[in-house]
């Protein structure tokens, strides 16, 4: 019997940890043209630090956005203390509350079309999606 193993060529495995990552996109695009002098290991490194400096900043709004849905969702809770307590009449200010909830609306709104702009930019920029 003949082993095979023995004419095979030795597969090498590749440290993917602190490999710059393909980038492509306007961005990318646009620092290799404008930078022939610089090399591309250095443009790649421009690149990749931009990508995740953008995409970081994408996905903190997407958590602000989260987080403001489950304020304005706890407003609705109206027993703050255990399931079989109840507010009193008396101390809920209907105005109060249906402003909070109107101004968190409104933040959560320009939230979103700063998420939908943001992100539309990264995919443009980068190829990148969040």
């Amino acid at each position: 019997m003949v082993d095979e193993t023995q004419d095979k060529p030795e597969e090498k495995v590749i440290d993917v940890i602190g490999a710059s990552p393909h980038l492509e996109g306007d961005f990318m695009d646009s620092l290799y043209r404008n930078n022939k002098q610089i090399r591309k290991d250095r443009a790649d490194s421009i690149g990749e630090d931009g990508m995740i400096a953008y995409k970081r900043a994408v996905e903190d709004v997407l958590a602000d956005i989260r987080a403001l849905r489950r304020k304005q969702d706890g407003m609705t809770d109206l027993s703050p203390t255990d399931t079989t307590s109840l507010k009193h009449a008396k101390d809920f200010n209907g105005a109060e509350w249906a402003e909070l909830d109107i101004q968190i609306e409104l933040q959560i709104r320009n939230l979103e079309i700063k998420y939908e702009r943001a992100s539309a930019r990264l995919w443009k920029h980068f190829k990148v999606k969040v």
